[in-house]
């Protein structure tokens, strides 16, 4: 039997579960990136609780790309 180069995989970014299809090769690094961003989320979700999902999401994401 024959395994598949690409799968797919369900991440959960914040509350947004997102699913995706990529390399088998490829997953650690997507996990980890997954993982920074939740890092993120919660530090912004918990000095901000008032705020949305989509509004921690974007903060993590400002401050990934400020930080590359």
């Amino acid at each position: 039997m024959e395994v598949s180069e690409d799968f797919t995989i369900t991440l959960r970014l914040g509350q947004q579960p997102l699913s995706i299809t990529i390399r088998r090769t490829d997953e650690e690094a997507y996990r980890a990136a997954e993982r920074l961003v939740n890092q993120r989320y919660n530090s912004y979700a918990s000095q901000y609780p008032s705020l949305g999902n989509e509004t921690y999401l974007c903060m993590a994401a400002l401050s990934i790309a400020l930080s590359l």
